[in-house]
């Protein structure tokens, strides 16, 4: 018969009542669980159907064979019975949700499909709509497979750019360490110095003073020596005194003269000289070692295929730089900004461009497309093997003629005079004219050539003005 047609009752144990398990079949075509026929035949006196009470007393319960077939339509029937009892019913009338309403986009039993909730909706069976929503959410697993391959992507960029900060902080610690460890040890030195300058004018006062004291100390002794012989000869008789009383005389008038010298000026410590404006003192003294690069280098600004010093005042071409994080201020592969950017006012810096064959220097503004850096305009003076060009990224191009190879080059800006020169030391090269208003103007450098391009510091001067 028919597996949907078989109830719990055709499927029972005669002696346990409960769905058949390892059931075998007897002689008389009766079948039990084969544990519950044993326990019977146990508790019996004879071996005897527990239905029809046929006697069975040949059969060992051994060697009774298995039904196969019935034991497949219990497991099926146990199967579907589990799942039958796990199945959602409609609450409302108790029956299986065997259609799915997709106006309400939720499961009914037929009974709400023929109810007034549900009038004119459109139905599917259970398993059509479970089939084509879950094609669907497999169409949308794979876009959030998408999208969870970009944030991983995303999650490796921002991991790596953590551990590029990291880099770039222990090597700025670094660098501000050796530093603040050139000026402590110029401190240091100036300290020792300083404090040996003071003990020898120490030593040399206080020599002067025990020069001074031991004079003072002979003509002591000297006195004393005098002052005894005298009393001596006094306390003598009075022809003994009178016979030596020249003698006396003439040695008390040969007595040393006490020559009482006032202290001289500047036998004490010049503790003025030693403490005036000492600090201030020091620092004019540090700026010998100090210099000041009037343009700073950007590092983040700098391309792929460049490499700043540590000083970042120098740069030239290189081999790509690894895991470079691609943050917004990036330019392409061979440009770098200065740091700062400039408004107003007359700023100049000199460059070392000797033996670069592939350079140009200048200033940019800078703008920001899509988040990344655009460089907006340029004006530059450029010099390509042998060749020298005065050029602006709208498209103003002029070749110049110059009589020798420039060693060093001057960029001379008058923001407010509307004016960007360019000079050979001293010799004048050629000027932009143009009104700097509105954005900030960055030093530009481009370089293709491994030769560093250098930025020249200048000289650091300090002028005291009184009030």
């Amino acid at each position: 018969f028919p597996q949907q047609n078989v109830s719990a009752d055709e499927l029972q144990c005669q002696i346990c009542l409960d769905i058949f398990k390892d059931p075998v079949i007897l002689p008389c075509s009766h079948s039990f669980c084969k544990a519950c026929l044993q326990t019977w035949w146990t508790d019996s006196v004879t071996k005897k159907c527990p239905v029809c009470n046929e006697m069975h007393l040949q059969v060992d319960i051994h060697t009774l064979p298995s039904n196969l077939a019935l034991r497949k339509l219990c497991e099926a029937f146990i199967l579907q019975r589990d799942k039958d009892a796990t199945t959602p019913i409609c609450t409302a009338h108790l029956e299986k949700l065997k259609l799915f309403c997709f106006d309400h986009r939720e499961p009914v039993c037929l009974i709400c499909q023929a109810s007034k909730a549900h009038n004119n909706h459109t139905f599917k069976p259970i398993d059509e709509a479970a089939h084509d929503y879950r094609e669907e959410l497999k169409e949308t697993i794979g876009h959030l497979k998408k999208k969870l391959k970009q944030c991983e992507l995303l999650f490796a960029k921002w991991n790596d750019l953590g551990k590029y900060i990291e880099i770039q902080a222990i090597k700025t610690e670094k660098q501000i360490k050796e530093e603040f460890a050139k000026l402590h040890h110029f401190l240091h030195r100036e300290e020792k110095d300083r404090l040996a300058f003071l003990r020898k004018e120490n030593v040399l006062k206080k020599n002067t003073i025990t020069e001074r004291a031991c004079i003072i100390s002979k003509k002591m002794r000297t006195l004393n020596e005098t002052i005894k012989a005298t009393a001596r000869d006094i306390d003598s008789e009075d022809v003994t005194f009178l016979t030596k009383y020249k003698d006396i005389v003439k040695r008390v008038e040969c007595a040393p003269l006490v020559d009482e010298q006032m202290i001289s000026t500047g036998a004490l410590i010049d503790e003025a000289k030693h403490l005036s404006n000492l600090r201030l003192n020091t620092w004019m003294k540090m700026k010998d070692m100090i210099t000041y690069n009037p343009v700073i280098l950007n590092p983040n600004t700098a391309g792929a295929r460049l490499v700043v010093s540590d000083d970042l005042s120098t740069v030239s071409a290189g081999r790509p730089v690894l895991n470079l994080p691609q943050n917004p201020e990036r330019l392409s592969n061979y440009c770098v900004l200065g740091s700062e950017g400039l408004t107003c006012g007359i700023h100049s810096w000199e460059l070392n461009v000797k033996n670069n064959q592939n350079w140009a220097l200048g200033v940019a503004t800078l703008s920001y497309q899509q988040g990344d850096a655009s460089l907006t305009q340029i004006w530059r003076l450029g010099h390509c093997e042998g060749t020298y060009s005065a050029e602006t990224k709208s498209g103003d191009f002029m070749f110049l003629s110059l009589k020798k190879q420039p060693q060093r080059i001057k960029v001379h800006l008058n923001i407010d005079g509307g004016k960007l020169s360019f000079f050979d030391a001293e010799t004048h090269l050629c000027t932009f004219t143009h009104a700097f208003t509105g954005d900030k103007l960055y030093p530009y450098m481009f370089t293709e050539d491994e030769t560093p391009l250098e930025i020249l510091p200048k000289n650091v001067y300090i002028k005291t003005e009184y009030k």
